[in-house]
């Protein structure tokens, strides 16, 4: 077996890589054939009809910012799925609470497609660092995406 032969199909497989690479998928880890992200990114103002303004993971720390995902659900029948917000220490100045994290629970409908934003409200909320969104189907998380907000405006791709 020559050198020849033996390095064309590493040559291939390393291209193959490369290219796959840049394929991939924009969540951070998705095992549900039943949940798939259709957009994430900042959202306009509604939350409850967000229309994407940019699809990216990186969101400035400015009051009124809405981001997240939008997931839709393709189960056989409606299911109850948690999500989980975790995020950087912060603290409610009127009451002292410190808030990690944000979990709230939904039933999905077969076919429907759900925004899990959220939206910086108060000052004390726009805490720089990593926000992660969870997707959990009881224990096992499905659907996970990190978005790293910045104090100063990021630059976007």
């Amino acid at each position: 077996m020559s050198f020849k032969s033996i390095m064309r199909p590493i040559f291939i497989l390393s291209i193959g890589l490369l290219l796959s690479v840049g394929c991939a998928a924009p969540v951070d880890g998705n095992d549900s054939g039943s949940l798939k992200v259709v957009d994430y990114g900042i959202y306009g103002p509604d939350r409850n009809n967000p229309e994407l303004l940019i699809q990216t993971s990186k969101v400035p720390a400015v009051l009124g910012t809405v981001f997240g995902i939008r997931a839709r659900f393709f189960g056989d029948s409606p299911e109850l799925y948690t999500y989980k917000w975790s995020f950087p220490e912060m603290r409610n100045p009127a009451d002292g609470r410190v808030w990690t994290e944000m979990i709230a629970t939904q039933e999905l409908e077969v076919g429907g497609v759900y925004p899990f934003l959220v939206r910086i409200n108060n000052d004390w909320e726009a805490v720089p660092g990593d926000w992660t969104i969870q997707m959990l189907n009881g224990e096992r998380v499905v659907l996970e995406k990190t978005f790293r907000v910045h104090a100063s405006p990021p630059q976007y791709d």
